[in-house]
């Protein structure tokens, strides 16, 4: 098959830095501020690997995948260089980009807003470098957002050699949003990782996050349950229907047995209830497993009035809701827009 690169100019991706002057900083390490994942030495991950070997195999296998990471810092660099190694996972449904990619966030005004992106080469899963032009050399707050479905086993930074490179530290004074689910609170089909919806909410209120899903892993086990109740944070997200949803009984006890554990592990917590979002193929059994997220709910909410419902099939507007999805089922760019939006609104309105 032909090259589109070689037709169109545009569409090229580098597949390495064809620029001199360059100093490289360890992405682990100071003056870098890492959110929503760690590095242990070998790699970045988001739990400590024998907590996700308790839990399943499809954990261990994912916890190593980077969804919800960023590196946070500030400089006067006329350009940005990255140079990565990992396991940049190729998908059939999903933009490289989105699986595999970085992207470059700056701050204007009160917000971060995209600049643009580290485009991965198709034919190097392993490795690649890549690097981002400015129009000046102003000093600049940036963040990084590290890929959703790939393994980073090292990152490293470059900017021009005479370059100040500073500290930032982007997000309110606040312990994180916490959010655990499936695929879709993963970043699958977002076509960059900025686009996955806690991502999205993350630019515009400028709180931190972490991001737990795990793709087609979200099954509620109890000792996930406990160390969800145990980490600090400002809200808890419970974003979790569709790996379940062949088994609306077990999902049933499981989701309240969620709420009801966070719960007594943080009683002043704000906690938001998700149910899928719509879907072309909604079986008797999705009907089954929605039921058990509005029971769980409604249970929970007789006694708590610090637990919120957002209705996931009201997220994409009638008209057009048929544009939100890759496959009937994962969002796309729209999708995940369309339900920030409505995160947001639950945010807002009652304070959280």
């Amino acid at each position: 098959m032909a090259n589109i690169g070689n037709t169109d100019k545009n569409l090229k991706v580098a597949k390495t830095i064809n620029k001199n002057g360059i100093k490289f900083f360890d992405a682990s390490k100071k003056p870098f501020n890492i959110y929503g994942i760690f590095f242990d030495g070998k790699r970045y991950k988001r739990m400590d690997t024998s907590l996700a070997n308790s839990i399943s195999s499809g954990v261990a296998t994912l916890h190593t995948n980077t969804s919800g990471g960023r590196v946070a810092f500030e400089t006067d660099s006329k350009s940005i260089s990255i140079m990565t190694k990992g396991n940049f996972n190729l998908m059939p449904h999903m933009p490289l980009t989105g699986s595999a990619g970085f992207d470059l966030y700056t701050l204007e005004g009160d917000e971060l807003v995209y600049y643009k992106t580290f485009v991965p080469p198709v034919n190097n899963r392993k490795k690649y470098e890549s690097v981002i032009e400015f129009d000046d050399n102003k000093m600049k707050k940036i963040v990084i957002h590290f890929p959703l479905y790939s393994d980073v086993d090292s990152l490293y930074i470059g900017v021009e050699e005479n370059a100040a490179v500073n500290e930032y530290a982007p997000y309110k004074d606040s312990a994180p949003i916490v959010y655990y689910g499936s695929s879709i609170t993963q970043g699958g089909c977002a076509s960059r990782p900025g686009n996955n919806y806690p991502a999205i909410i993350s630019q515009k209120n400028m709180r931190d996050f972490f991001c737990l899903g795990f793709s087609g892993n979200a099954h509620g086990e109890d000792i996930m349950i406990d160390y969800v109740a145990n980490l600090p944070m400002s809200v808890f997200v419970l974003d979790y229907e569709h790996n379940d949803s062949h088994e609306p009984e077990k999902l049933a006890e499981r989701h309240y047995k969620f709420y009801k554990k966070v719960r007594e592990k943080n009683p002043d917590l704000p906690i938001v209830v998700i149910t899928a979002p719509y879907s072309r193929f909604f079986s008797k059994k999705m009907v089954a497993s929605e039921k058990s997220v509005k029971d769980s709910y409604k249970k929970a909410y007789e006694n708590d009035r610090n637990v919120y419902f957002i209705d996931g099939r009201k997220f994409f507007d009638e008209e057009f809701k048929g544009c939100a999805t890759v496959d009937g089922c994962h969002p796309n760019d729209y999708g995940f827009v369309k339900m920030a939006q409505s995160v947001m609104e639950t945010l807002i309105k009652y304070k959280l």
